[in-house]
């Protein structure tokens, strides 16, 4: 149509000598843009993998029990006192 602007390709260019690349350049460019978008893909996918993070953050803090059981039986020593103290006090 006469009042559109001329068509211009994706990288900004309109087509003159001096923006050609090679079917190589191109080819090398998809390539790296799928490999960008695939690492994204896979960074979503295991962000949104709430079963996966679960798991791994109950391994991980069973793991950190194993190793140091000290402050866990400490913690656990503390809660049942309590939970005695309120049981006791409603029994009233």
């Amino acid at each position: 149509m006469a009042g559109e602007p001329p068509h211009r390709k994706p990288d900004g260019g309109d087509g003159s000598a001096d923006t050609a690349r090679s079917r190589g350049q191109i080819e090398r460019d998809i390539a790296t843009t799928r490999a960008a978008m695939s690492a994204t893909v896979d960074a979503l996918a295991e962000r949104l993998d709430v079963r996966a993070r679960t798991s791994a953050r109950v391994s991980s803090t069973l793991e950190r029990v194993r190793e140091r059981p000290g402050p866990t039986v400490a913690a656990g020593g503390v809660l049942a006192l309590l939970s005695l103290i309120i049981w006791r006090r409603r029994r009233r």
